[in-house]
């Protein structure tokens, strides 16, 4: 089976490094595209750019490129501007390149920030509520990307991600555990709600292989996450269990939200059959 050569955008950060690295050492052809982190993975081909502004295409010459998996994009932002240059603008340009070099598979990275103030499960399905600006230019790029003219295109909306080289302040989980190696105080809130709002990251790059190596047509959407939902009391207490010290306070009554379990499964078997 012939693999595709990949243009694989926002190798500068923790997902997109080791997304990078995990298909690389699968036998992907990958070219990384990063703006202003230099990116520690090792791949042979990868340049710095700044998509939204710069001629990107100048930097791929006559490379032939048969799928765009597509992470880039503002993360933050004080004004709007920053999401329409840095998220839309970026999101345009390649897939018009896309259209007009014949890419195969588009595959762009969104996230379940699209659904806004939701506080119950969601699926594919769920309403969009009230979504804030990084949610808003998300779903227009997802909008943007379902009406392109490309053979494949598949919109994946991330939870909390984690692995090797993760924010340990941001999100959730790998901030508390920070705090209980460093013998902090961890406070915590609905100790009862069950949890899965969370993806480890070689189980995004193993499901990413999948999907550029399936011969499929047409537009496809979907939600990820843990197959599994655990109680926040009982992931505190697992990771207790490892012989950290801590002290652990509940809060006030707070709410998350939780992906539908049907939608995860789904997405797990598919990987499940690599």
């Amino acid at each position: 089976m012939n693999k595709p050569c990949v243009l694989l955008t926002g190798i500068g950060g923790f997902i997109g490094q080791n997304v990078a690295e995990y298909l690389t050492n699968c036998g992907i052809e990958v070219v990384g595209v990063y703006h202003n982190n230099i990116p520690s993975c090792r791949i042979k081909k990868k340049f710095s750019c700044d998509l939204s502004r710069d001629d990107f295409e100048s930097y791929l010459g006559t490379e032939t490129i048969d799928a765009i998996i597509h992470f880039a994009g503002q993360m933050r932002g004080d004004k709007i501007c920053d999401y329409l240059d840095n998220t839309i603008g970026s999101s345009r340009k390649l897939i018009e390149y896309a259209e007009r070099t014949k890419v195969n598979t588009f595959i762009y990275i969104s996230s379940i920030s699209v659904y806004g103030e939701t506080v119950s499960q969601v699926n594919e399905s769920s309403d969009i509520i009230n979504p804030n600006d990084y949610g808003i230019t998300k779903y227009l790029c997802e909008r943007l990307l379902q009406d392109a003219h490309i053979n494949r295109r598949i919109v994946i909306r991330l939870p909390r991600t984690l692995g090797k080289g993760c924010d340990l302040s941001y999100p959730w989980l790998p901030k508390v555990t920070d705090q209980l190696l460093k013998n902090e105080d961890v406070y915590y809130t609905n100790p009862e709600l069950l949890y899965n709002n969370i993806l480890y990251v070689d189980d995004l790059s193993k499901f990413l292989l999948h999907l550029l190596l399936e011969k499929l047509t047409g537009f496809e959407q979907f939600v990820l996450g843990a197959k599994d939902k655990k109680k926040i009391i009982d992931i505190l207490n697992n990771a207790s269990a490892k012989g950290v010290a801590h002290r652990i306070t509940p809060l006030l009554l707070h709410h998350f939200f939780y992906l539908s379990p049907s939608s995860q499964e789904l997405h797990i078997n598919r990987v499940m059959v690599l």
